[in-house]
């Protein structure tokens, strides 16, 4: 049951359990898809909320006060990031008489389930070795276009039961944020990947739920908003690679390789080479296509997904590893150039 019905507050969060969660939604120019997300936090009872604004220069700030919420704008002097919006709004909700148990992260793309929101108190609630809990995403309109059907696919890929990470739509056990520091403030990507790595650090399990838990809406319809959000995605697994540089790993992961290898690496080959040589290359690349492709038109569940989505799918998993490959040498570089390698 997603949002297009309004329960009952009472029947979905008990007035003795609401203080127990929080909510924190960041967002910049979210416009029309804020105030659904809004909307979605309070059907599930929950009075404790903050929206945090990254500066935006829509009516994203009045759309969020015409909703009740309280509203926090981050001091554009500074960086902005997911991780700086999520642990400001943090600091403001757990300041409330009682302290929360319980804080929900919420995107303000996406609208959240209120069922889900119940099942995964009920779990945290049940046992103290849960430090977080998520679920699966679906996309708002899969059928819009091919970069909405490509967002569908993606919101399915966490995985359920024990699982190594979490994103931006989660519910987490409030000590435990507070231990661990927070969000880490200096990544610009990747700061939920982060924070899940050291809750399972710590000896706690996230839980991903095999049930709808939020609606989201990408709302993308250009070439180079797909290609910048896959260059993202290499600053990520750039990142992780320098991190595991900190902790004396090599820094050349599996799938940092793969970027690098299949994006930058058989390109060149094929045009550093000759002959026989080449055509080596050629074969082998296009075999790496086909398994590639096998591979994840598959991931792609087809209880979920239709051919054409599928398709899809497949195709932007083989497109991805050049912009893969580009964010992460930027961001390899910038790191070296500024000595920031940590």
């Amino acid at each position: 049951m997603l949002l297009s019905q309004e329960p009952d507050p009472d029947v979905i969060c008990p007035a003795a359990e609401r203080s127990r969660v929080a909510a924190v939604i960041i967002g910049r120019n979210e416009h029309g898809r804020l105030a659904a997300a809004l909307q979605s936090v309070a059907n599930c009872g929950i009075a404790n909320a903050v929206y945090v604004d990254s500066a935006s220069v829509d009516d994203s700030v009045s759309i969020a006060e015409g909703c009740g919420v309280q509203v926090h704008g981050l001091d554009p002097s500074r960086p902005m990031s997911a991780a700086r919006g999520r642990n400001e709004g943090w600091a403001i909700v757990r300041s409330a008489c009682p302290t929360p148990e319980f804080v929900l992260f919420l995107d303000g793309d996406s609208e959240i389930d209120a069922d889900w929101v119940r099942e995964a108190e009920q779990l945290l609630v049940s046992t103290e070795l849960v430090g977080a809990v998520c679920g699966r995403g679906v996309e708002v309109n899969p059928n819009r276009n091919a970069f909405h059907r490509i967002s569908a696919v993606e919101w399915t890929l966490g995985g359920t039961g024990s699982i190594g990470t979490f994103g931006g739509n989660a519910l987490l056990r409030a000590w435990l944020v507070d231990d661990l520091g927070g969000y880490d403030e200096s990544l610009t990507v990747g700061e939920d990947p982060d924070l899940s790595r050291r809750i399972v650090d710590r000896g706690f399990s996230i839980i991903g739920l095999d049930r709808v838990a939020y609606v989201h809406d990408i709302d993308m319809a250009l070439a180079r908003q797909w290609w910048k959000r896959a260059e993202r995605s290499g600053q990520l697994l750039a990142d992780r690679g320098i991190a595991r540089r900190s902790q004396g790993k090599a820094m050349l992961h599996s799938e940092l390789a793969k970027a690098l290898g299949f994006g930058i690496g058989f390109p060149l080959a094929v045009l550093a080479t000759r002959g026989p040589v080449r055509r080596l290359v050629l074969g082998c690349y296009a075999l790496r296509t086909v398994l590639a492709f096998r591979s994840a038109f598959r991931s792609a569940r087809p209880e979920f997904f239709d051919l054409r989505t599928r398709v899809t799918w497949g195709v932007s998993c083989l497109m991805s590893p050049l912009p893969h490959a580009i964010g992460a040498l930027r961001t390899m570089i910038r790191r070296w150039k500024y000595g920031r390698w940590k």
